[in-house]
């Protein structure tokens, strides 16, 4: 194996605040917003994606039943719960 070749003596890392903003939104709180909306969509999507799963009539021998319902209704009620209780606590 060869020698790890060296940068040039001029040669300085690349840095992201080097890099033109391309838009005014700080990227750090567009992810952290984007998770909080994210958070918030979910319980509705998780909601009907439960009432759909649970209908034998739509999902016919693959409906779920049993522990698994029931831990999809728990998971869809967790996260009600800690996005009700986000929207309370920021108010």
């Amino acid at each position: 194996m060869g020698a790890v070749p060296t940068p040039p003596s001029d040669y300085t890392e690349p840095s992201w605040t080097s890099l033109p903003k391309i838009t005014a939104i700080n990227p750090i709180k567009a992810l952290y917003w984007s998770a909080v909306l994210n958070g918030v969509v979910a319980v509705p999507v998780m909601f009907v994606m439960m009432k759909i799963v649970c209908r034998p009539d739509i999902m016919g021998k693959f409906a779920a039943r049993g522990w698994l319902r029931a831990l999809g209704w728990l998971a869809t009620a967790v996260m009600l719960v800690i996005s009700a209780a986000m929207l309370v606590t920021s108010i």
